[in-house]
Parts: structure tokens; C-alpha cells; sequence
């Protein structure tokens, strides 16, 4: 796409170059010849040198033009081929078809455009080459004389007397009127075969336009069927499946081994040959050794960072007790770092798309660990990470769903247990540490607690689906409102800690440190704005607009995941 936009500017720059070849009222005729041959001689050049660079130009893009058409054919294949039953495949291809389509459109060239300025420029130097032609004695007379002789001087009137020409161009006049109409012509003939090109070119685009605007319409007419099949009628309710798991079973398996074993296809001899896939077989396999294996070696490479790089000075108490949840934040980070990097020289498709989601989850994680790490102390830690344990692995696992692009009929077979499970599971680390928490953290625990309930009885009742875009649109929320809660918590420790001695006395600034007088300091600002007016702008305004941009994100995220 950025050969489009550097052809355009090409061919708009290059109009304008043509335009540069301008007089103005001169001494004379023959004067204004003169300028004129010199400015259409320069403009020939300039237009030359462009012509060479827009060749250039026009190649890469035709190169481009060809591999966006593949790449256009590729989706559409992909798209018109996936069954309503395979869900996650479905919105994957889906996706892919309108984010191809909204990148065409957002770098479209200005074809329309650049044309009008060409064909202005066309009807100019035509109109320049008349004006060049008639100038007397004109072109047509000059074709009627005799090679080697001059020009007539005279003209016969209608009562047949001879009337000399009222004005004749010189001999440097004629050589100047003759290179100008060269000039003229040539650079006519340059531009319209440009016009030409570029003509051409916009036919390719505009069928290719149509083209994907056809698979867009129809991956918004899928997006529809699938969102309708979530939100409103649903599949059969777990009750159902149980009575008939034995159906349920086989269709289970069925649609494992058509997603996950190698294709093969019977050959005229009555053997077999397969046919490899970048999404099917042991890459699957492979996908899950990788990531526990360097989710493992992170882990490892953290112990000992963590282990080695802190001063012993730092290693108190409180720092032992937080130990864990640091090794947690600083694996977390080098994960996603190192995969980030990783991804840069991948050519996989399969592993693009999944690393792409592994990294977003691991910055939802790091977001959380570093809250807690920053707003818990040590004896609260433990209690704090066991309380969010249960949503951060249940949202793991759901991503694990996305990226294998799991069946339809194995989500409704596993996926309702496995939420009752940690539904379970979160209620007891609720009623155990609740009580060793802060009171924020205890209203976060409880709202989670409810998704997870709401989360279960939906995929009981037959949405499943509904469940799972529930679950990652929290897990994405909840990380916003770690990071938020940090943010406020180190405004609140900023404040106690260093504001309170710019505008109060040493006494006052210690007991503000107990938090006995925070309120003091809080309408105190009013008198001393010129120091706090940066923390009222944070505090007050930057924080919560934040707040508000975090719904919006987290549903940008869910829908990210989920596509």
C-alpha cells in the first residue's frame, strides 16, 4: 500500500513539474519565444527524469498490485470455505476480510483526482500548441512553401489584390516557435501516455475494489449470523447435551479429527497422501510445547535476575514476601518482550496469529502482577495474587480456545464443567481472603465472582459463546482497573509522601504520612494551586477520562481475542 501513496505523489509532483513551464509577458514576441523554448526545454528534462522514477515507481506497484490480489484470494478462499460450525475459525476469516477491506480503503489512490490535473494539463498544452501553430506565418503555410525556401510574405485578399502579412516572426523567432511546438508536443505525448498508464491501473483498483467489497459485505453478513447465534438464540443447554453425550461425543470427536489431523487425500494406486497445513496437525502440537517451554525458561530467567540483580540491602522482609509475585511480573515481561521480538522474523502464519494473542495476554498479566506488587504490602500479597489466580487462568484457557481455533462442539462438551470448576474455586478464595485485602480489591473479587457465576449459567443455558466474550472482555477490564487503582494508589503515596511538604509544615507533613491529614492537604490545593496543579490535573482529570477510555479498550480487546 505505501507504493500507492508514493506513486501518487509521484504522478502529483510530476503535474506540477509540467506546470512549471510558464511565461509571462515579455519585451516582445520573439522575446517571449525565447523564455518560453527555455522553460518547456526545462520542464522536457524534468519531465524525463520523473518518467524514469515513475517507471520505477509503476513496476513496484504492479508487483504490489499482484501480491495484494493473491493475498485478496487467499482470504476469500479462506472465507468462503469455513463452516458456521467452527465459530473461531469463522470470525477469524471473517476478520481478516474486513481489515483488508478498511486497509484498501484508508490507503486508496487518488485516481479521480490525479486524472483531472492531467487532463487539464492535456487541454493546456493543446490549446499552447494551436496558439504555437498560428502564430504568423502560421504552421499551415509553413507546410505550403517549398522545402528550402521562406515563408510567403504576402497574402491575397478577396478582391484578389496581395496584402503584406501584418506581422512575421524572425529567424530566431521561427528556430524558437519550432524547438517550443517540439517541446510542447513531446511533453503532450509523454502525459498522455501516462494518462494512459494510469487509466489502466485504476481499472485494476476499481475491480479490485469491488472485489473485496463483495467479501466484505459478506463477512459482515457472517459476523451477523454469529452474533445472533450468541446474543439471541444460543445452542441446546448443557442438560440437553448430557442426555445425549454419546451423540454429543461423537460429533465432538468427529470435528477434532477434521480440525487437528493431518489431511489426506486417497491417491488412484488406493494409497494416501497427505497434505500439509499451517494450521492443522502437529503445528497445534508444537504451538503448546513452545509456549509452556518458554513460559518456563522466562520463569527460570526471572529467578535468577531476581535473585541476582537485587542488592542484598534490598532483600528485606517485605521484599521475600513479594518475592513470588515479582518473579511472576519480571517472567511475564521478558515473555512478552522476547516473543515480540520473536515475531519480527516470523513467516508462520499459525504462530503470527497466536503470538500476536500470547503477547496481549502477558501484558494483561504484567499490568496486574505490577498493581499489586506496587499496591499491596507484603503480608497481603499472597492473599491478593490467590484471589485473581482463578480469572487470570480461566482467561488463559479461553484464550487457549481462540488460538486453536477449538470446534464449536468441543466448547459446549468441555467448556461448561470447566467454568463451574473455577466459578467454585473463585468463590472459596473469596470467603478465605477476603478478609486480608484491600476494600478496593474486595468490590474487584466480588464483580469477578458475579462474571464468573454469570459466565457459568449462560454456558449452562446453552450460550457458550456469550460466555466466552464475557470472560475476555473482564479480563481486559480487570487489567485496566489494576492499572487505574496503581496509578491512583502512587498519586495518593506522591501526595503524603512529597506534596505534603511543599504546603504544609514539617508536623502537619508527618501526620499527613499516617493519613490523619489527608483531607487537610486535599482542600488545601485551592491555596496552593502554582505546586499542585499538576497532580489536580493527573488526579482529577487525566485519570478518570482514562477510566472512561478503558471500557472502550477492553471491548476493542474482547474483540480482538474473540476475531
Amino acid at each position: 500500500m505505501r507504493f500507492f501513496k508514493r506513486l501518487a505523489c509521484l504522478l502529483i509532483m510530476l503535474c506540477v513539474s509540467i506546470s512549471a513551464g510558464a511565461v509571462l509577458k515579455e519585451k516582445n514576441l520573439n522575446s517571449t519565444l525565447s523564455v518560453l523554448r527555455a522553460e518547456l526545454e526545462t520542464a522536457f528534462y524534468e519531465q524525463r527524469n520523473s518518467m524514469a522514477r515513475y517507471k520505477m515507481y509503476t513496476e513496484q506497484q504492479h508487483k504490489q498490485m499482484v501480491a495484494l490480489m493473491q493475498r485478496s484470494d487467499q482470504v476469500a478462499l479462506m472465507l468462503y470455505s469455513q463452516k458456521q460450525d467452527f465459530t473461531f475459525d469463522m470470525t477469524y476469516a471473517c476478520h481478516e476480510a474486513t481489515e483488508m477491506y478498511r486497509e484498501f480503503n484508508k490507503r486508496s489512490m487518488p485516481y479521480n483526482n490525479i486524472m483531472k490535473r492531467m487532463d487539464a494539463e492535456l487541454t493546456r498544452y493543446k490549446y499552447l500548441i494551436e496558439t504555437l501553430s498560428m502564430i504568423p506565418p502560421s504552421m499551415k503555410r509553413m507546410g505550403q512553401a517549398k522545402q528550402g525556401q521562406q515563408p510567403p510574405k504576402y497574402i491575397m485578399d478577396k478582391n484578389g489584390k496581395q496584402r503584406k502579412l501584418p506581422f512575421m516572426l524572425d529567424g530566431q523567432g521561427l528556430h524558437d516557435r519550432k524547438a517550443c511546438l517540439d517541446y510542447a508536443t513531446a511533453l503532450a505525448r509523454n502525459l498522455q501516455n501516462m494518462r494512459n498508464n494510469v487509466e489502466k491501473d485504476e481499472q485494476h483498483y476499481q475491480r479490485m475494489s469491488a472485489k473485496l467489497k463483495k467479501m466484505n459485505d459478506y463477512a459482515i453478513q457472517r459476523y451477523n449470523d454469529i452474533q445472533h447465534t450468541i446474543f439471541v438464540n444460543g445452542d441446546q443447554s448443557y442438560l440437553e447435551i448430557v442426555k445425549n453425550m454419546p451423540m454429543q461425543y461423537r460429533s465432538a470427536k468427529a470435528d477434532v479429527n477434521e480440525k487437528y489431523d493431518e489431511e489426506k487425500v486417497k491417491i488412484a494406486n488406493g494409497g494416501e497422501r497427505k497434505v500439509y497445513s499451517q494450521w492443522r496437525g502437529p503445528i497445534v502440537g508444537g504451538l503448546s510445547v513452545f509456549v509452556l517451554l518458554y513460559m518456563l525458561i522466562a520463569g527460570m530467567l526471572s529467578n535468577v535476575l531476581v535473585r541476582w540483580l537485587v542488592p542484598k540491602r534490598y532483600r528485606t522482609e517485605a521484599f521475600m514476601k513479594k518475592k513470588v509475585c515479582l518473579i511472576l511480573f519480571v517472567a511475564m515481561l521478558i515473555f512478552a518482550v522476547s516473543v515480540m521480538v520473536a515475531r519480527t522474523f516470523m513467516y508462520h502464519n499459525f504462530f503470527l496469529m497466536a503470538s500476536k494473542l500470547l503477547i496481549e495476554y502477558a501484558w494483561l498479566l504484567c499490568a496486574i502482577f505490577f498493581s499489586l506488587l506496587v499496591r499491596l504490602p507484603g503480608e497481603q500479597i499472597k492473599s491478593g495474587f490467590r484471589i485473581y489466580a482463578p480469572i487470570m487462568l480461566m482467561s488463559f484457557i479461553v484464550i487457549t480456545f481462540r488460538i486453536i481455533f477449538i470446534p464449536n462442539n468441543l466448547v459446549m462438551l468441555i467448556f461448561p464443567p470447566i467454568l463451574l470448576v473455577f466459578t467454585v474455586w473463585q468463590w472459596r478464595v473469596v470467603k478465605r481472603h477476603n478478609a486480608n485485602i484491600p476494600r478496593s480489591d474486595i468490590f474487584y473479587t466480588w464483580i469477578s465472582l458475579a462474571i464468573m457465576v454469570f459466565s457459568t449459567a449462560s454456558a449452562l443455558y446453552g450460550y457458550v459463546l456469550l460466555a466466552v466474550q464475557v470472560l475476555i472482555w473482564w479480563m481486559f477490564q480487570l487489567s485496566c482497573i489494576q492499572t487505574i487503582t496503581c496509578v491512583y494508589d502512587m498519586l495518593a503515596q506522591y501526595e503524603k509522601r512529597y506534596l505534603a511538604h511543599k504546603i504544609h509544615s514539617e508536623a502537619d507533613a508527618e501526620k499527613a504520612k499516617k493519613g490523619s491529614m489527608l483531607s487537610i492537604i486535599t482542600i488545601s490545593h485551592n491555596k496552593h494551586i502554582n505546586v499542585t496543579w499538576f497532580y489536580d490535573f493527573v488526579y482529577m482529570a487525566l485519570v478518570p477520562m482514562l477510566s472512561v477510555f478503558s471500557l472502550l479498550l477492553s471491548i476493542c480487546g474482547r474483540q480482538m481475542c474473540s476475531t
